[in-house]
Formats: structure tokens, sequence, C-alpha cells
């Protein structure tokens, strides 16, 4: 195989995070085809903070396909489109962004139950 058709395939795994842990592996690897992998038909089960960042760019996952796994999720979510971007340059594009916006992410969702913690 060739090191572009690995690539491919590797940009063709995703992984199922889920909030509790079960017999098997709750981050094990999804190899299969492309029609195979669809996040918007699991993301309603997923009811931990969601931050989704999109490229408005993106020839794998159109705009029109995050915005409706986003309208799928449970609350909470958000949904970041970075202009320019494609599928795999997010932080090219976003630069300083990018961090700022993950920061502001995480003190907003993982700070609250830090603080409730004795």
């Amino acid at each position: 195989m060739s090191e572009h058709g690995l690539e491919r395939k590797r940009s063709a795994c995703f992984w199922a995070l889920e909030a509790r842990r079960s017999k098997r592996d709750a981050c094990a690897p999804v190899w299969g085809r492309r029609s195979d992998l669809r996040p918007i038909d699991r993301v309603s089960r997923i009811h931990v903070p969601k931050l989704f960042i999109a490229g408005a760019n993106d020839d794998y996952t159109k705009i029109d396909e995050s915005r409706a796994i986003v309208a799928a999720a449970a609350e909470p979510k958000e949904l970041w489109v970075i202009n320019g971007a494609k599928h795999e340059d997010l932080l090219q594009f976003a630069g300083q962004d990018y961090q700022k916006r993950i920061l502001q992410f995480f003190d907003r969702y993982l700070r609250k139950d830090v603080a409730s913690q004795p």
C-alpha cells in the first residue's frame, strides 16, 4: 500500500469516546468504509460537554454534515467553524485562537467539576 493510501486509511479511522466504561475498550478504533463512519447515529448518546471544530472547506466532512451532527448532539455542545480550514489544518488557519478557544471550553466545563470535588 502506498504511503498516501495508508494515510487515507488512517484518516478513515475515528475514535468513539463514551462517558462510561464497559467490558470492551470504550476507545476502540473503528475501521471500515466511509459509509460505516456515521457519528450522527451515536452523537446523541454522548452526554458530556462537546466542542465540535469544523473546517469550512472540509472535503471529507462537509459543513452541512458537521452542522447536522451538532444538531443531533445532546447538550451541552458548541460548534466552531474555522474559515478557510479543511479537515486536518484547523490549527494552521485558527492560529492562536485555537488554543484560546479550547482552553476557554475547558475552563467552562472542567473547572466546575474540579471546584465541586472535596
